[in-house]
C-alpha cells in the first residue's frame, strides 16, 4: 500500500499530483504561488511556493517554515529527481524533464511506446518548439503560471496525458 506521502512512479501522475496541489496552495492562507521559490517563508507570514513547491507543501507535508532553497538533505534522490523535472515541465523544457526524471537510460518499453504513439511524442516536441529560444519564444508567451494559471494548469494537463500515453 502507498504512503499518503509517497510521490507517484510515473512523471504523468506527478504532474497531475503538481496541479492537484497548485490548486490547493492556491486556496491556502499559509501558501502563496511564486514560481520563482522552492518553497520559501516570507514576511507575511506564508511560505512562497513554486509548482514542485507545492508538492512540497501539500503532499510531503513541509512544514511551511521550512526554507527549500535548493534540493540537498530535505528528500530522497528519487524525489529530487521529481521536483527538477517538474520543473523543467513548467518551463516547458520536456527534454530535460525527461532526462531528469528517467535518468541517462530510457527503458526499452518506453522506446517500444513511443514507436506506437508517435502522436504524442510530436505533440509534446510542439510544447518544446514553440518554446524555443531560436523562435524567440518563452515559456510565458504560451501559458506561463504568471500570466494565465489555468492555461497554465491546462497545458500541464494536457502534457501528462501525452506523457501517460507513452507510459512516462
Amino acid at each position: 500500500m502507498k504512503n499518503k506521502n509517497e510521490l507517484p512512479s510515473t512523471l504523468w501522475e506527478n504532474l497531475l499530483l503538481a496541479v492537484h496541489d497548485l490548486e490547493l496552495v492556491e486556496k491556502s492562507e499559509l501558501y502563496t504561488v511564486d514560481m520563482d521559490n522552492w518553497h520559501t517563508p516570507d514576511d507575511k507570514e506564508t511560505c512562497k511556493v513554486c509548482f514542485a513547491g507545492s508538492v512540497m507543501a501539500m503532499t510531503k507535508e513541509l512544514d511551511p517554515e521550512c526554507r527549500v532553497g535548493n534540493l540537498g538533505g530535505n528528500f530522497t534522490r528519487r524525489e529530487e529527481s521529481v521536483f527538477v523535472s517538474l520543473d523543467f515541465i513548467r518551463e516547458y523544457n520536456i527534454k530535460k524533464s525527461l532526462s531528469r526524471f528517467l535518468g541517462l537510460t530510457i527503458p526499452s518499453q518506453i522506446i517500444e511506446s513511443v514507436e506506437k504513439n508517435k502522436e504524442s511524442v510530436y505533440a509534446l516536441m510542439e510544447f518544446e518548439k514553440r518554446t524555443s529560444r531560436l523562435l524567440g519564444i518563452t515559456h510565458r508567451d504560451i501559458g506561463s503560471y504568471e500570466n494565465n494559471p489555468e492555461k497554465f494548469k491546462s497545458n500541464m494537463r494536457e502534457i501528462a496525458g501525452h506523457l501517460k500515453t507513452l507510459g512516462i
